[in-house]
């Protein structure tokens, strides 16, 4: 059987994490879930008029914690063609602030 039991919630940044522990193999894992604000990084999107023009320091994304490091784990951080790529991926579009290719 196994058994859950959240331990640390965290509202303002979208944050839970729960403990889970299995009876049968004595084992246990922890399982963190993050919410993106989808809202509040759409609202950003929005601001911006898609003729505004770059500059050396647009903001162009909000990446959460979480998702940073994995990023970070997996090398696409350091490799500035990969991260291009990443944030210009449809599949990434929920964390843009902007409009317009990178």
């Amino acid at each position: 059987m196994i058994q859950s039991r959240p331990f640390l919630s965290n509202p303002k940044f979208g944050l839970t994490r729960t403990f889970h522990y299995d009876d049968a193999t004595n084992q246990f894992h922890i399982q963190t879930q993050f919410e993106v604000e989808k809202n509040l990084i759409q609202a950003r999107f929005n601001l911006y008029d898609e003729r505004t023009r770059w500059d050396d320091v647009s903001h162009v994304a909000h990446i959460p914690g979480p998702i940073y490091y994995q990023l970070k784990a997996q090398g696409i951080l350091d490799d500035d063609k990969r991260f291009k790529a990443w944030l210009n991926s449809r599949d990434n579009n929920v964390f843009r602030t902007r409009p317009g290719i990178i």
